[in-house]
């Protein structure tokens, strides 16, 4: 599957933000020091919901 560099790129940086132990929201509950709000969360379903319907459909 060929992916566009700078697509990719995208993606491995939203999976770094999703795993970043200060503000990640994988890790959200690891610190009490940064609180999850709704548009986080629901920008990160929606942007890796996204990225899983254009995997399905590039295959």
């Amino acid at each position: 599957m060929i992916i566009p560099q700078t697509l990719q790129k995208a993606f491995e940086k939203l999976y770094a933000y999703t795993n970043d132990e200060k503000t990640g929201i994988r890790h959200s509950l690891i610190s009490d020091e940064y609180v999850l709000f709704f548009e986080e969360a629901k920008f990160t379903l929606v942007a890796c919901s996204a990225f899983v319907n254009y995997l399905k459909l590039k295959k």
